[in-house]
């Protein structure tokens, strides 16, 4: 059966693949006609407790990281980190530093005792 009704000629614009070729560039190129390209987008945020529980889990099969940036600590020799304080409970390294900036933070004191007036 043939339609009455006259049919609407639509320029290549307004058509569903010049649609495509004009909004999307090059992906456009390689969808058929009539198809539409999705994208993966997550439908709602991931929450930072989320991510990080995953990340986690990543780190945990990747296994520990080799440190490459430990030295020796000047009293007694053990490895350390930089900017931390030697881990053996008899080192003198935390000792001395506290002393050292209590000494400067302080005014030198007499031991001679008060004096007395004269």
């Amino acid at each position: 059966m043939a339609t009455l009704a006259p049919r609407l000629l639509l320029p290549s614009a307004l058509t569903l693949g010049g649609m495509l070729s004009g909004a999307l560039g090059a992906l456009a190129s390689w969808a058929p006609l009539g198809a539409f390209v999705l994208f993966a987008v997550p439908k709602k945020r991931v929450s930072k407790s989320r991510s990080r529980i995953r990340r986690a889990g990543q780190l945990a099969q990747s296994g520990p990281r080799l440190v490459t940036n430990a030295y020796s600590c000047p009293a007694c020799g053990e490895q350390k980190l930089p900017h931390r304080v030697c881990g053996r409970p008899d080192c003198s390294t935390l000792l001395r530093e506290h002393n050292r900036r209590a000494a400067a933070a302080s005014p030198p004191q007499n031991d001679a005792g008060p004096s007395e007036p004269a």
